[in-house]
């Protein structure tokens, strides 16, 4: 005997990522939530198989009515590459009284249903960045220079920002770039007197890539900057 289920009110699609995800980056990418008609309630996202060494975002609530959600995916340095399948998990947050559709949640009625797999590739990243100490005054301006390594070709500008800055040091002037060709970027940094004298480690930098019509930003570099008192007049 066959049995009869009511349906779930919703179905879930992901997209296969148009970029890769490189070792030591973001990237985040659209779930869509197609509601039946009059099916508006709250929904709970989650991902629960991604490949190994890439932390994905938390379940995340979609509220009432809405159609989309995005989902964030991180790659460590040691994150396995190559391609890896992907799918994410859509669940009611309300009891159906019965009604199941596709899976249940153990222990609930609530309605659970699965997005396709899609391919995930992780990739090697396209530069890797280095630096030595360095140091800046209060009230003065610095170049702090960066060597970039050439791992992978990519094409066009890549956008550079550092990131960790103390507070009372600030980037200032254009934002630099790099491109395929590029053997060294410089931030230049400003202190004021609000800047705290002394050491500052976990500088990095995070660089901004246009892969496929979007955005992939790569978190890389390990710096450190000494700031010292103002020179005397």
């Amino acid at each position: 005997m066959a049995a009869v289920s009511d349906p779930a009110g919703f179905a879930v699609a992901v997209e296969s990522p148009k970029q890769p995800l490189m070792r030591g980056s973001e990237l985040t990418i659209p779930v869509k939530v197609v509601r039946e008609p009059g099916f508006d309630e709250p929904l709970e996202m989650q991902c629960e198989l991604a490949p190994p060494g890439v932390a994905v975002s938390p379940a995340e609530l979609i509220p009432s009515g809405e159609t989309e959600a995005m989902l964030t995916l991180s790659a460590e340095a040691s994150a396995k590459l190559g391609p890896s399948p992907l799918y994410v998990l859509v669940t009611s947050t309300q009891p159906r009284g019965g009604r199941s559709g596709g899976d249940t949640a153990r222990g609930s009625e609530r309605v659970r249903v699965s997005s396709e797999v899609v391919t995930l590739e992780v990739a090697d990243p396209f530069v890797s960045l280095s630096t030595e100490p360095q140091s800046v005054r209060r009230g003065e301006r610095v170049r702090y220079r960066w060597s970039v390594k050439h791992l992978r070709p990519f094409e066009g500008r890549a956008a550079v920002r550092m990131v960790g800055l103390p507070v009372g040091v600030t980037a200032v002037g254009p934002e630099p770039t790099i491109d395929a060709t590029s053997q060294e970027v410089a931030v230049e940094l400003e202190a004021t007197d609000d800047a705290l004298l002394g050491l500052v480690n976990e500088l990095t930098c995070d660089v901004v890539f246009n892969v496929n019509g979007g955005e992939v930003s790569l978190r890389t570099g390990s710096g450190r900057l000494r700031i010292d008192p103002r020179l005397e007049k």
